[in-house]
C-alpha cells in the first residue's frame, strides 16, 4: 500500500474510533467470552472480537480453524500482526484495501446509525497453518457496539471455510439484509451483488442433498426421474456459483 507503517497501524489508520470509559469494559469480562464461546461451538465457527479503541483483539475463541496452530491467547496477543504471520503479502495488501474501503463506507457520519450497526462485511482469503497447509476462509465482520459518540468500538468476526475458489469475493450489506453489494478491485467501486435465488423445488432438493441423499433417492422421494434430480443439482451449483454440492450448501446458508 506504499507505506512503512506497522501492520496494526495500517489496519486502524482509516477507522473513525471513539472513546470509552475504562469501566465500560468490566461488563464484558465474563458475559462476552461466555456468549461468544457458546456461539462458536453451536455454529462450529471461529469467532473473535476486535477492539477498535485499544487496536487489538478483545477476545478469541478456541475453535481451531482461525488459529492456524497457535493458541487463542497467542492470537489475541498478536492482534492484527497475526495476519502478517498467517497470510501472504498479497492477501495482506488485499485486506488493507478492503479495510480502508469498508471503514470509509461504515463511517457513521455518512450512514444512518441503524445502518452502521446492522452492516455486515464478508470476504475470503487464505490462511497458512503452522503445519504448512493453506485454507481459504470466509471472514465476516459486523459492528457489535459503538462508542457513546457513535464511533466504532467493538466488532464481531466469524470465520468458516469458504465455498469460493480464491481470495476476494467481497460482499456486504447495510441496513437492508435483502440488498447485497460487492467491491470491484479493478474500478475501486461498489456494485449490486446478485446471486440467483433457488426455486422452491431446488431448495427442497438441496435439503435432501445436505442430508446425504443421492439422485436416485431424491427422485424416489419426490416422484421425479433421476435425470430431473441431476439437472436440478447442476442448476443449484450454477446459481450458487459453487464447484461442488458441499460448497453450494455452504454458500446458500451463508447468503440467504
Amino acid at each position: 500500500m506504499g507505506t512503512n507503517l506497522p501492520i496494526t497501524e495500517q489496519f486502524f489508520e482509516p477507522v473513525p474510533c471513539g472513546t470509552i470509559e475504562k469501566e465500560a469494559y468490566s461488563q464484558f469480562d465474563l458475559t462476552l467470552p461466555l456468549l461468544c464461546e457458546k456461539m462458536s461451538r453451536m455454529c462450529n465457527k471461529s469467532i473473535y472480537v476486535i477492539d477498535y479503541i485499544k487496536r487489538g483483539f478483545l477476545w478469541v475463541s478456541e475453535h481451531p480453524l482461525f488459529l492456524c496452530g497457535y493458541s487463542a491467547q497467542e492470537v489475541q496477543e498478536m492482534g492484527y500482526n497475526f495476519y502478517e504471520t498467517v497470510c501472504s503479502h498479497e492477501d495482506v495488501e488485499m485486506l488493507l484495501e478492503i479495510n480502508k474501503f469498508g471503514w470509509a463506507l461504515f463511517d457513521s457520519e455518512k450512514l444512518p446509525i441503524w445502518e452502521t450497526k446492522n452492516a455486515c462485511f464478508s470476504y475470503d482469503f487464505f490462511i497458512h497453518h503452522k503445519n504448512g497447509s493453506r485454507t481459504l476462509i470466509e471472514h465476516k465482520l459486523s459492528p457489535l457496539l459503538l462508542s457513546p459518540d457513535n464511533k466504532m468500538w467493538l466488532a464481531l468476526c466469524t470465520v468458516n471455510l469458504s465455498s469460493k475458489k480464491g481470495s476476494g469475493n467481497v460482499v456486504f450489506t447495510l441496513g437492508n439484509v435483502e440488498e447485497h453489494y460487492t467491491y470491484n478491485f479493478n474500478t475501486k467501486t461498489i456494485e449490486p451483488y446478485s446471486t440467483e435465488k433457488l426455486s422452491k423445488r431446488e431448495e427442497e432438493i438441496l435439503s435432501f442433498i445436505i442430508r446425504g441423499y443421492d439422485d436416485s433417492q431424491i427422485a424416489e422421494e419426490l416422484n421425479i426421474s433421476s435425470l430431473t434430480a441431476k439437472t436440478h443439482r447442476k442448476n443449484i451449483m450454477h446459481k450458487l456459483k459453487a464447484s461442488n454440492m458441499i460448497n453450494a450448501a455452504t454458500a446458500y446458508q451463508s447468503i440467504f
